[in-house]
């Protein structure tokens, strides 16, 4: 068993706490999922119930608010599914091209979860893509809410999304 010490520590801390579970932040530093688990409890880092990621939305800028709102205004979807014969379901999603993009979403609001796929392009060819999709009703309420004062395009569907969510909530 490897026990991280300074920055190595530093950096699975910042792995960890940007949402990554405990077997993503060992792959990447190339070890044991024990090793940063024994390593991230004994500098005191409280690591989450089965990988789940913080249910807990941090209070935004306004200047990552503004940018958020931006991109989900661009390259983002809003969906709400109420029907009476299925179950009702909420979803912010977000998809790029640009993992650095979606990696600082998800360390900004601190929930979500990422997948990618192969997009097909007419003109570069094959080009991984990134889904970030925040589903949980709370983590969408909260984000939603901070960023809709900056919402030009989908700030209609933002907002019968909160009030939907307001009177569930």
């Amino acid at each position: 068993m490897t026990v991280f010490i300074g920055e190595p520590l530093q950096r699975a801390t910042q792995l960890y706490r940007s949402g990554k579970t405990l077997n993503s932040v060992a792959r990447e530093m190339d070890t044991d999922a024990g090793s940063v688990r024994y390593s991230l409890l004994k500098s005191g880092v409280s690591l989450r119930i089965h990988g789940v990621r913080e249910m807990v939305v941090p209070t935004l800028r306004p200047v990552d608010a503004a940018y958020l709102a931006g991109i989900v205004d661009g390259e983002g979807s809003i969906h709400l599914r109420n029907s009476k014969d299925r179950k009702s379901w909420v979803r912010i999603q977000i998809w790029n091209t640009s993992k650095p993009l979606i990696d600082w979403i998800l360390e900004t609001i601190r929930t979500g979860s990422v997948t990618s796929r192969i997009r097909h392009g007419k003109v570069n060819g094959t080009v991984p893509c990134y889904c970030l999709e925040i589903a949980s009703q709370q983590n969408v309420h909260a984000v939603l809410r901070q960023i809709l004062p900056y919402m030009k395009i989908k700030s209609p569907k933002a907002q019968e999304l909160l009030d939907y969510l307001g009177a569930l909530l």
